[in-house]
């Protein structure tokens, strides 16, 4: 029997770009401290957010969440809606989950890369919660639309808190097959992320979460081996639903994993797409190695989310290994 994600933090995002030439370099002051942080090695963080100022553009970010509200003045028209896979649901996010990880990744302020189309597409309830059936249903139209515009590369980002589920993480790993860039969140049990799926796909990215005011790992992130890399995922404002121009504060591995979505979207805008392995390498390579205190990481590998250094130097023959 196929059980429910109750208060589920789910999101799936999907990155579709073309190729791009380095980028100069575009800095917004004061941003938010997720921001700030993934763009330098070490704390004190220097009150600026420097990416390249391709910054996403021409990349098609699909969230499968809650829903997103498209009027929101952080997606400037850059955020429409797709479908609806959960029972009963339109397209309105009446939970506010996907119009915050929709504009971690995309927004105008608030966002990684600043300059992406959005496209909700809705597999939570307003409750937050969604069975099995109805999450990979939606995992099957981001694979049969990747499938669809043929030299598109795309990049799912999937969020989930459930137990392990061999048919979940078979529809993840399909994505993967089809050439997909999947990206997880670690969840938030603060457990082991073998344990629940979809973290444990092989070949997934998969993203925990650490403080906002250090490098610790928080304590309600998943950790192990089947982690690839952090993000800061603690107090992470972002878009709220209350209004156009409203804000909100959530913690989670999926705000992380947002992040980790956002930075792909940069590394595809600003030096072209790559196959699934060369990608998870590259995201490695440009992010900060050996940062996080040890005594936290639970196992995990010492790598923190740094977004692509501007006009950073091709990574040629790169191959990455997933996880058994």
């Amino acid at each position: 029997m196929r059980s429910l994600f109750r208060k589920l933090a789910l999101l799936v995002v999907v990155v579709v770009g073309l190729q791009g030439s380095p980028a100069l370099a575009a800095v917004r002051e004061n941003p938010t401290s997720n921001l700030d942080r993934i763009d330098q090695e070490k704390f004190p963080l220097d009150q600026k957010y420097e990416y390249p100022d391709t910054a996403g553009e021409g990349v098609t970010v699909y969230v499968l969440s809650t829903g997103i509200l498209v009027e929101h003045n952080e997606f400037e028209g850059r955020a429409v809606h797709g479908g609806s896979f959960c029972t009963g649901c339109g397209n309105t996010d009446d939970n506010g989950l996907g119009t915050h990880v929709a504009s971690l990744v995309g927004g105008r302020t608030l966002g990684v890369a600043n300059k992406t189309k959005l496209v909700g597409v809705k597999v939570l309830n307003g409750s937050g919660s969604g069975s099995f059936s109805e999450v990979i249903a939606g995992l099957t139209f981001v694979r049969d639309d990747h499938k669809a515009h043929p030299g598109q590369n795309s990049v799912a980002l999937v969020g989930a808190e459930g137990g392990k589920d061999e048919a979940l993480n078979t529809a993840v790993q399909d994505l993967v097959s089809a050439g997909v860039h999947v990206v997880v969140p670690a969840a938030n049990d603060g457990d082991d992320a073998c344990n629940v799926s979809p973290a444990s796909t092989p070949n997934a990215i998969t993203v925990g979460a650490t403080e906002d005011t250090s490098d610790n790992v928080t304590d309600f992130s998943n950790a192990g081996e089947c982690l690839d890399i952090f993000a800061p995922g603690r107090n992470i404002k972002a878009a709220g639903i209350t209004s156009n121009d409203s804000a909100q504060t959530f913690s989670g591995t999926v705000q992380a994993a947002a992040e980790v979505a956002g930075a792909i979207a940069l590394i595809i805008a600003d030096t072209g797409n790559l196959s699934p392995a060369e990608m998870a390498t590259r995201l490695i390579y440009v992010s900060t190695k050996g940062v996080i205190p040890a005594a936290t990481l639970r196992g995990s590998p010492n790598v923190l989310l740094r977004v692509p250094p501007v006009q950073a130097p091709h990574l040629s023959a790169a191959r990455a290994t997933g996880k058994s």
